[in-house]
């Protein structure tokens, strides 16, 4: 993993209430799962991925699993290929 990962995540500044709360939340070593809900747009997949991508870079973690939910989180439309397809072009 590039050098350049190891400070991704402290370089973050929230833009938003709920990113400042996302933050504290993440640097509170109490917590062992995190569930990050909220509309599009409001930066829970940036500064989520700037955690982890930072602690795979500093030997914190093996691994990051990036998942996405299945359900829309605010229309509770199911997400798949069939539901939603997408161009490939």
């Amino acid at each position: 993993m590039s050098k350049s990962l190891e400070n991704v995540f402290e370089i973050i500044q929230p833009m938003s209430e709920g990113q400042k709360k996302l933050i504290e939340a993440l640097r509170d070593k109490s917590f062992e799962i995190i569930g990050v809900f909220g509309p599009t747009g409001t930066g829970k997949s940036f500064v989520t991925l700037a955690y982890g991508l930072q602690g795979v870079a500093r030997g914190d973690y093996r691994k990051l699993v990036i998942a996405r939910p299945i359900i829309d989180i605010t229309s509770g439309r199911e997400l798949t290929i069939t539901s939603d397809p997408e161009p490939l072009c």
